[in-house]
């Protein structure tokens, strides 16, 4: 497997789009695309790190220097993981302004305490309905 295959293969199972990865390190989605499908020789090494880095992998599993994906992060698999990934898959699609909306409502969140850990559950926390 090649590097553009390897590129391809993480961005679609992360659910990331080719756009956001262009934006992200100031490329066009078509040279994206071409990295995917091998149509550019060689990537500059700064658009690999940076590639890698929104992946959440290293460079050296991109250019196949190890077989298995290297681990980057330690996450605990049980349910809230799952929650995680869903949360960080859509997170990344988010422009900049979309992300800080989401951090700011989040925060807007915890502090009401309404839906803190806190809280216990059965408690209301989570509910969905919303004070006016």
């Amino acid at each position: 497997m090649n590097a553009g295959e390897r590129i391809k293969i993480m961005r679609k199972s992360l659910g990331i789009s080719a756009e956001y990865i262009a934006d992200k390190i100031g490329v066009s989605p078509s040279t994206i695309y071409r990295y995917e499908n091998n149509d550019i020789a060689s990537m500059k090494i700064e658009n690999l790190k940076m590639i890698a880095d929104i992946l959440g992998t290293k460079a050296s599993y991109i250019l196949g220097w190890y077989d298995e994906e290297p681990v980057t992060a330690t996450i605990p698999q049980d349910e809230d993981s799952s929650k995680e990934k869903s949360l960080m898959t859509l997170f990344r699609q988010l422009n900049d302004d979309g992300q800080d909306k989401v951090c700011e409502y989040t925060s807007d969140l915890v502090a009401s305490g309404r839906y803190s850990l806190d809280r216990g559950k059965g408690s209301g926390s989570g509910s969905g309905e919303e004070s006016a």
